[in-house]
C-alpha cells in the first residue's frame, strides 16, 4: 500500500520539467538587480529633510 501511494503521488517527468521552467523564469525575473532597482526607487520617493534641501546639513 505504501509503495502505491508513493508512486501515485510522485510527479511525472513532464510536471517536473514544467516546474523547473517556471522556477528558472521566476529566478531570472526576480534577481538582485530588480531588487536593487525597486529599493532605490522607493528611496528616491522619500522626501529629503528641509535642512538638506536648503544646504544646511
Amino acid at each position: 500500500m505504501r509503495l502505491t501511494v508513493r508512486v501515485v503521488a510522485a510527479p511525472g517527468a513532464a510536471e517536473r520539467r514544467a516546474r523547473m521552467v517556471r522556477m528558472r523564469q521566476r529566478v531570472r525575473e526576480h534577481n538582485v538587480y530588480r531588487w536593487a532597482g525597486l529599493l532605490l526607487g522607493e528611496l528616491a520617493r522619500i522626501p529629503a529633510p528641509a535642512a538638506v534641501v536648503a544646504g544646511r546639513a
